[in-house]
């Protein structure tokens, strides 16, 4: 599968139009779509861990795996970092146009734009890695 940028911008230096945004929108919209659907996978499969290690425990003491049973919703995921990552990832790519399209009318705003992708995102990394 070809980076969002080989597909719609070899070239970098090409002028940017509105068919860019909308292309970019687009980009954004599967890709967080595909995440959102690798993390529900994810999910599931830590939370049917979690209820197999739990009757596990129980054995053969069915009070004890009927009280699971009914408390399985009480399961909290924990955070997920790597969903974290992955939009941190797309958002960068989709950041890093952004700038690229604002920049061929301004420079300055476009570094500005820049400025303040990486001033958030550098925020963001340090909460997820302490």
């Amino acid at each position: 599968e070809k980076d969002w940028y080989e597909v719609f911008h070899p070239d970098h230096r090409n002028p940017v139009g509105r068919q860019d945004v909308y292309f970019l929108v687009n980009w954004i919209q599967d890709n967080m779509l595909k995440a959102l659907r690798k993390r529900e996978e994810r999910m599931t499969e830590n939370r049917k861990k979690w209820i197999d290690s739990k009757l596990a425990l129980a054995g053969e003491n069915e009070e004890m795996a009927k009280s699971i049973k009914a408390n399985m919703m009480d399961h909290k995921e924990l955070p997920d970092y790597e969903f974290v990552r992955e939009q941190h990832k797309l958002m960068s790519a989709a950041m890093y146009e952004l700038s690229r399209q604002v920049s061929t009318n301004c420079i300055e705003r476009g570094r500005l734009v820049a400025y303040c992708w990486h001033t958030v995102s550098k925020a963001l990394m340090d909460m997820t890695v302490s």
